[in-house]
């Protein structure tokens, strides 16, 4: 995943109209009709809104068209993608069976070039293209009845993000409603905006087949849940001192019902607060995972890391590590750009853990729980951050 993070963008200077952001786009997402049809591909509100923006200056690139011409074949990675079209094992074919990876090569060493000679903060690519994708590609040709995709990035994107440039695509729109605010600090956020990767045909085609069932560390195994973790997991959740910084303990039927959660969250996802083991000490000490957080808040939707240990287990180490590994899985295995974390102000333990494991936090991010009644002192949480450029 190279989309880059809230925090990322944060970090951004300011820009005015005297000097703007200058960001490389696609040329049909400005309308230029570069399309291998000779269209612009249609319309693209989100992106065209941005780049009306004072302090914006757009720099529009078509790679295809630059090598190719329009109207032109269509063109797709044939053995991986655009990584592996840069490192000479994959090709660019077109849909007439014509080789056309050297023309690509020099499109996206073009593009490069018109992006550094313009000093670009970051680029807005066309996702699917064998150019210009970000997240998703096609896997062999798009025209084929059983169009088939693959994650990765298409062959100017790849030498854009080799050469430390972010990208995002047009479709991305939790990451451009995060880039319209950095660069107008009064647009009021989307909650409800995704990017690709978060919607339910990304989740579908991509990561539900793909199931994280067991992690391990030199101590531990985060593993599925059982029927025999109930009992002990009620009675954890029954404890007042590991719910310290909850609304309250729980009975066993709402620790029963947590469980149900968790176990629906893996089926749907792939991954989840896995039960946590400790062979040769303990069958179950409580639980460590990632989850999709369920509710709506500044910052969502996003994937977080959590953990809920029994009290006889505390203080040996076993949050932070098996937290380091689920977050290694997150972000190496599962492709995550950005985990976050969150906790009741007060919780010193849990942010401790936090802060461990690199997690970094900014007073502005936060918030007031939604979950938690108003009124209650739980209620003010802090939130933490870790993109995967961080992660150690």
């Amino acid at each position: 995943m190279n989309l880059p993070t809230q925090t990322e963008l944060d970090s951004l200077p300011s820009f005015t109209e005297n000097s703007p952001i200058r960001v490389l786009v696609s040329a049909c997402l400005m309308g230029t009709p570069c399309g291998v049809d000779g269209t612009s591909y249609g319309d693209f509100p989100w992106v065209r809104k941005l780049m009306a923006l004072p302090n914006v200056k757009a720099v529009p690139f078509c790679p295809e068209d630059f090598a190719f011409g329009t109207p032109r074949q269509m063109p797709d990675i044939h053995g991986g993608n655009g990584f592996d079209v840069l490192d000479g094992k994959a090709r660019v074919i077109s849909d007439r069976g014509e080789d056309w990876t050297d023309k690509m090569v020099l499109a996206a060493r073009e593009m490069l070039r018109h992006a550094a000679k313009n000093q670009v903060h970051l680029a807005i690519l066309t996702d699917m293209s064998a150019a210009c994708g970000t997240q998703v590609i096609s896997d062999g040709c798009r025209l084929a009845a059983d169009r088939k995709y693959q994650k990765g990035p298409g062959v100017a994107a790849a030498l854009l993000i080799r050469n430390g440039i972010k990208v995002i695509a047009q479709r991305d729109f939790r990451t451009l409603e995060y880039l319209h605010r950095k660069i107008d600090p009064a647009h009021p956020i989307d909650g409800t905006a995704m990017d690709h990767h978060e919607t339910e045909w990304y989740r579908t085609y991509f990561i539900s087949p793909t199931l994280y069932p067991r992690l391990t560390t030199d101590r531990l195994v985060l593993r599925q849940w059982r029927n025999e973790d109930r009992v002990p997991f009620g009675e954890m959740n029954a404890d007042p001192r590991v719910m310290e910084y909850f609304p309250s303990v729980l009975t066993r039927a709402e620790s029963d019902a947590m469980v149900d959660r968790i176990e629906k969250h893996f089926d749907e996802n792939g991954f989840t607060f896995w039960a946590l083991e400790a062979p040769g000490v303990a069958p179950f000490v409580g639980f460590v995972g990632l989850a999709r957080t369920p509710y709506q808040t500044p910052f969502t939707p996003c994937v977080e890391i959590g953990w809920r240990l029994a009290f006889a287990h505390w203080g040996k180490g076993y949050a932070s590590e098996a937290a380091h590994r689920a977050l290694q899985c997150g972000f190496q295995e599962m492709g995550l750009s950005e985990i976050v974390a969150f906790t009741a102000t007060g919780n010193i333990r849990s942010r401790r853990v936090m802060e461990k494991l690199g997690m970094t936090r900014k007073p502005e991010d936060d918030f007031d729980h939604p979950r938690v009644p108003e009124g209650n002192p739980l209620r003010p949480h802090v939130l933490y951050r870790l993109p995967s450029s961080r992660f150690r």
